[in-house]
């Protein structure tokens, strides 16, 4: 029993040891980003423990609630995967899909959907269930900065959401 155990932790260590350093540190670097931004990047954490002490009666404290999930998500979705990639992977962000590409292309494409979303878009938010739910911001359906803002929140929470999941961790 005691030989049967030693020789199963010895292959246990060698597996471990042949496993490659890049995938094992992106597996745990991705379970510790995603428990940061669900507990710490959050619109519940910054109603449980900013909303009160600095923005209880401010009339943009929702906004400043999306800001602060947009612009803290961002933080631990991209540029803590990018600290990873430039100080212990030793490589470059380019190598995990932080690039422009075929730019040509990626226009052309670009262009074609905004076409065809404008077009679907235009049809459904005429529809009341549509109205009442989008945008989450209530307040941005009667201001344009407000809007304007909330939407340069949401690109960069999507952009980084993105890399998070279709560059670090496939790339990783």
């Amino acid at each position: 029993m005691k030989i049967l155990l030693k020789d199963e932790l010895k292959k246990f260590l060698s597996i471990i040891k042949g496993l490659d350093k890049k995938v094992i540190i992106v597996f745990i670097a991705i379970g510790i980003i995603q428990t940061v931004s669900w507990y710490y990047s959050s619109r519940k954490f910054f109603r449980s423990n900013l909303l009160r002490p600095y923005f209880v009666g401010n009339p943009d404290a929702q906004l400043y609630e999306y800001l602060y999930w947009f612009l803290s998500d961002f933080f631990v979705l991209f540029i803590v995967p990018v600290l990873i990639i430039l100080f212990i992977h030793r490589e470059k962000p380019k190598n995990f899909g932080v690039t422009f590409g075929d730019k040509k292309m990626g226009f052309l494409i670009t262009a074609i959907f905004l076409g065809l979303m404008l077009v679907i878009v235009w049809f459904v938010s005429s529809m009341p269930s549509f109205v009442v739910k989008y945008p989450h911001l209530q307040s941005a359906k009667s201001s344009w900065t407000i809007l304007l803002i909330y939407e340069a929140g949401m690109l960069i929470y999507m952009f980084a959401w993105e890399f998070i999941w279709r560059g670090f961790t496939l790339f990783g």
